[in-house]
């Protein structure tokens, strides 16, 4: 009963308290997701559409090693909010998610190697 009444009090009342405020809340936080890894996505994805990467095992292991420094880079700029002494952002970890997370992609997006048509016509 004491809970009835309580929710009942919450939604006469504050009801966009209760209800307003979770789209505002979603909002800031897909923005922050955004800004702390798709922007060092698109710049890493600018590397790699200016170098014209294929499907092949040195675009593979390049895309490992820039996705993994970039990451472990992007950590250590002063722009995001965690310290180095938290416990995820710490040098093994972040490069590894950096870098299968990269390579997961470059398996999936690189296009496959450029053939030469041996045949004219």
């Amino acid at each position: 009963m004491f809970l009835g009444l309580l929710f009942e009090q919450d939604l006469r009342d504050g009801w966009w308290e209760t209800f307003g405020g979770l789209p505002v809340i979603l909002a800031i936080a897909s923005l922050t997701a955004l800004y702390l890894f798709g922007v060092p996505a698109f710049l890493l994805s600018l590397l790699y559409a200016l170098i014209k990467l294929r499907k092949s095992l040195q675009a593979y292991l390049i895309t490992f090693i820039a996705g993994g420094s970039g990451a472990q880079i992007w950590t250590l700029l002063p722009v995001t909010t965690a310290s180095i002494d938290e416990g995820l952002f710490r040098f093994p970890g972040t490069f590894f998610m950096g870098a299968v997370s990269s390579l997961v992609m470059a398996f999936v997006v690189l296009p496959k190697r450029f053939q030469k048509n041996l045949t004219k016509g």
